[in-house]
């Protein structure tokens, strides 16, 4: 950048020139800096995108003038002005959707059963602090819900995905799925506590020091009985706390209640809000389970909407095809998304009979209203016009 002190044929007060910007100095200059690469090697170097509307409402637009070569800042790096979505990668390189499976986790022998028996005996502290309010009870009602999965409709809108924006683009602008989604549509609280994920060193967990809950050593224990391969399946866990196979737990107290509760609300975590890796529990997020046990608020939202662009930001840069990927994602977040935003793809199929039914907190999270167990689509040129046909809607968060 500089600064000329001198204008020729024009006449200002010297208070008057210091209390103006650069961009008003600018406009009044007469001439046009020397460009020679001696006296001025930034501007010699410096190159102004040029603008293409195509993309979206907000395309770059800016040209070459002079307030642009002298003012415009330099980038760190070399800026891409192109959108490059999982579709144009499919096209430019002659990808395909052969042998893609969506992965999702899936539910264990009688999850459901646990999930409704924490929800009904043991949920004190998962509503909310006031009355009809709701802290993740609604959320983990939805993780009992099985989710109809449209492979084309989804293939469809992961077409849509640019990885280097974490955004859709469609022909009416870009839109993603934001931490008011995920709170709104899944129940994930906004507010509390930052969620990490870690073992504590063993001299913490010194009941004495009041560090961390007092069952949560007799938590970790058991994850180290149980991880002989080195992993703790979701089968494994439900069967020990829940199925009880071969007599292995029973709830004899206030602390057998929690480890109880902690255990379950760590299969919802690993399975439901922050999945990955496969179905198994990780043993960084019993701590977490732990606290939210004994009513400590943890923030999940964050760290579910990280885990999801994670996911689709694996699917649409997978170096081979995105069909190759075989890692279990949070594909439920994404269908109520969609029935959210893409009207009349998805109806209310809250009636499934498999559910449990008994007073809930309100609001109920909107995931409720996509329960079902139906495929809806099967073939991928319509779900592409549909796709296009929906999104030409006016979009309200």
């Amino acid at each position: 950048m500089y600064q000329y002190a001198y204008f020729p044929c024009i006449w200002m007060e010297p208070d008057e020139v210091h209390r103006m910007s650069l961009l008003q100095l600018a406009k009044r200059q007469l001439f046009e800096p020397d460009t020679n690469l001696l006296y001025n090697p930034v501007i010699r170097e410096q190159h102004t995108p040029q603008g293409n509307p195509e993309y979206s409402r907000q395309g770059w637009t800016s040209s070459r003038s002079f307030i642009a070569q002298c003012y415009y800042p330099v980038a760190p790096h070399p800026r891409v002005d192109t959108a490059v979505t999982l579709g144009t990668h499919v096209i430019s390189k002659g990808l395909g959707w052969e042998f893609h499976e969506v992965e999702y986790s899936v539910a264990p022998p009688r999850y459901i059963e646990w999930g409704a028996n924490i929800l009904k005996n043991h949920s004190m502290h998962l509503k909310g602090s006031e009355e009809n309010t709701d802290y993740i009870y609604g959320a983990i009602y939805c993780s009992l819900g099985e989710y109809s999965i449209s492979p084309p409709l989804l293939r469809a809108l992961l077409e849509h995905w640019d990885p280097n924006t974490s955004t859709f683009l469609f022909p009416y602008g870009e839109r993603t799925i934001t931490l008011l989604d995920m709170n709104q549509m899944a129940g994930l609280p906004l507010d509390g506590d930052p969620y990490e994920e870690f073992i504590p060193p063993t001299h913490e967990l010194d009941p004495s020091l009041l560090l961390y809950p007092s069952f949560l050593p007799q938590l970790l224990d058991i994850w180290n009985k149980l991880s002989e391969s080195g992993n703790v399946g979701f089968r494994e866990w439900c069967d020990y706390f829940h199925n009880r196979l071969n007599d292995t737990f029973f709830i004899n107290g206030l602390q057998d209640e929690r480890l109880y509760t902690a255990a379950y609300i760590a299969i919802w975590l690993c399975r439901f809000v922050v999945p990955g890796g496969g179905p198994y529990i990780h043993p960084g997020v019993l701590v977490m389970a732990s606290w939210i046990t004994i009513g400590r608020h943890i923030s999940l939202a964050p760290p579910a909407l990280c885990s999801l662009y994670y996911s689709l930001w694996l699917i649409s840069t997978h170096p081979i095809s995105p069909s190759f990927l075989k890692r279990a994602w949070q594909v439920h977040y994404l269908i109520k998304w969609m029935g959210i935003y893409l009207r009349k793809v998805f109806g209310n199929k809250s009636s499934t009979k498999s559910l449990p039914f008994y007073k809930h907190p309100a609001p109920k999270p909107k995931m409720w209203n996509t329960m079902s167990r139906t495929p809806l689509f099967h073939d991928h040129d319509s779900t592409h016009k549909l796709l296009r046909k929906h999104t030409q809607i006016s979009w309200h968060h």
